[in-house]
């Protein structure tokens, strides 16, 4: 059953789809505008979002996926590759050998064919350098949560964590 709620982000209010089985999405992204334009698309899009406004925050919700018993669990993570604390890099390149971990979009204003490459390397599910276009990001978060949920990761070219 489809409704809308209320919410705010950032400081602005606007009813956004309530889908009952909604997938959850991590957002980790320093600058405001930007997390606050990510979360409403997103949350548009029907999927259930939190936010962390630095790589520490990242690592508080990221933490309980390391271990067998999970307090909560993402479908995906989109990370800023460059945030206060600990990157999104640092938390890809940590967590890539974890069994079962939600794949990884990472997005950035300062990238380059070495931190492409070495993104895909470590097992992101895609990269997008700042600007990019909003509805290929969300056709991509769509694709990688489909494929995930459905078991069909490598069908659809998205990077094999399990």
């Amino acid at each position: 059953m489809n409704m809308e709620r209320r919410v705010e982000i950032d400081g602005c209010r606007e009813y956004v789809r309530d889908v009952s089985s909604s997938h959850r999405i991590l957002l980790a992204e320093d600058d405001k505008e930007m997390r606050g334009l990510l979360a409403r698309v997103f949350r548009k899009a029907g999927y259930t979002v939190d936010v962390c406004n630095n790589g520490w925050e990242l690592l508080w919700h990221v933490e309980p996926l390391l271990f067998p018993v999970k307090f909560g669990s993402y479908d995906l993570i989109v990370s800023d590759i460059r945030m206060p604390g600990v990157s999104g890099m640092e938390v890809l390149e940590g967590t890539r050998q974890t069994k079962g971990f939600p794949p990884i979009i990472l997005i950035t204003a300062f990238g380059d064919d070495q931190t492409h490459e070495e993104s895909k390397r470590m097992g992101a599910a895609a990269i997008f350098d700042k600007p990019f276009d909003m509805d290929v990001l969300l056709e991509t978060v769509k694709k990688i949560i489909t494929a995930t949920t459905t078991g069909d990761r490598r069908a659809n070219g998205i990077q094999n964590r399990q």
